[in-house]
């Protein structure tokens, strides 16, 4: 690829402190286009100021610790909000100079020729779609050749040929799985569909169900599996794996990411125990680690699975018949105490009421005495 080819991707997982399999995805994608030669462009929605000296500082200390908190009360931050909507999202240039020890955030980072940045640029896209149905638009001086955003955000740039990676319809798919607002995610997948100059996508399973939920041209939206980049050499590390957690190589499998419902890991450990990856290698029957071996402990387990489903299915219609039970105990109307006539009345306080009345009336009638006399000596 030529040299002066730039390609820029966003920062919006890369700059998560915990990193997801969007920011693995982002670095993958950095390392490959480094790799092909070409120029390697970040834009990231971190305040950085107006101060060129301080940009590369506040830029560091963020990925390090993460992005601050808008300053100031939350009425404050409403107002700064709103008028933040009449104002075009500025973009500073982050200076490299190699003034910032980086050692720490070596593997969360590709290796950037440009650093671009926009406060808070993301949260600010989000509440723009939200009130407009539109994607914000940036402009940045000598834009890249493409910008690749890694994840469905509704941004795009100016200038430049833009490129949307979907992962996958898990929230449209899995609605039951995820928190996402199901309505703005349908719309902002509808606009990038339509919009963008292409789409990237990671299984040919989600290449399918974007073409088949969105109608998108099949020549316009792209496969390019998920990958991860590994910098260390992978010998080096099979004696620590065996000698720490007794793991031998293809002898187990490896779950890296999040545990939430869409991930699926309760089908991940089926598969472990039905496939008993580590007696692969052995006889089908005999040894301690052949299939065999296992079968009676894996049915054991099915059988202590079954009989507390059961147990957790009564346990839950009981705690429903509670709960209705307790509902129609309350729609209950009981009398405790007749009502009668109170034994002393506070209120109204009567002396006070008629001294209040009596001091209002004496200073009227000192007011218009005053103006009375004032009258007769003026007539005199």
């Amino acid at each position: 690829m030529d040299a002066d080819v730039r390609i820029a991707i966003d920062g919006f997982n890369l700059a998560m402190p915990h990193g997801t399999g969007v920011a693995t995805y982002g670095r993958a994608l950095g390392d490959a286009i480094t790799g092909l030669g070409a120029r390697l462009d970040g834009v990231f929605g971190i305040p950085v100021g107006a101060n060129p000296d301080l940009r590369e500082i506040l830029f560091y200390e963020a990925m390090g610790r993460g992005i601050p908190d808008d300053p100031g009360l939350p009425a404050v931050r409403a107002v700064r909000q709103w008028f933040a909507r009449y104002r075009r999202a500025k973009v500073f240039d982050v200076p490299t100079r190699g003034l910032i020890v980086q050692d720490m955030l070596e593997r969360r980072l590709p290796q950037f020729d440009r650093i671009m940045s926009s406060a808070r640029l993301f949260e600010r896209a989000d509440r723009y779609f939200v009130r407009t149905g539109r994607f914000l638009t940036i402009r940045v001086a000598n834009p890249p050749d493409i910008m690749h955003w890694t994840y469905p955000v509704p941004i795009r740039m100016l200038g430049t040929r833009n490129v949307y990676t979907l992962h996958d319809l898990v929230p449209l798919k899995l609605p039951y799985a995820t928190l996402d607002r199901k309505r703005l995610y349908y719309r902002m997948i509808q606009a990038i569909v339509r919009d963008a100059d292409h789409v990237c996508t990671v299984s040919e399973s989600s290449r399918g169900d974007v073409i088949a939920q969105f109608g998108i041209a099949g020549d316009r939206i792209t496969n390019t599996y998920q990958s991860v980049s590994t910098t260390q050499p992978r010998d080096d590390r099979l004696g620590d794996i065996t000698a720490v957690f007794g793991l031998k190589p293809k002898g187990y499998f490896l779950y890296y990411g999040a545990i939430e419902p869409k991930k699926n890991v309760g089908r991940l450990i089926e598969a472990y125990l039905g496939s008993q990856v580590a007696a692969q290698s052995a006889k089908l029957a005999g040894g301690g680690n052949a299939i065999a071996a296992g079968l009676g402990d894996y049915e054991r387990l099915r059988m202590q699975q079954e009989f507390l489903s059961k147990r957790y299915d009564a346990a839950s219609a009981a705690f429903e018949a509670a709960r209705q039970q307790a509902v129609r105990q309350q729609l209950y109307v009981v009398r405790i105490v007749d009502a009668n006539m109170p034994v002393r009345s506070e209120y109204p306080k009567r002396a006070l009421s008629l001294l209040t009345l009596f001091i209002a009336l004496m200073v009227l009638y000192g007011l218009g005495w005053l103006v009375a006399a004032g009258v007769r000596e003026h007539a005199s």
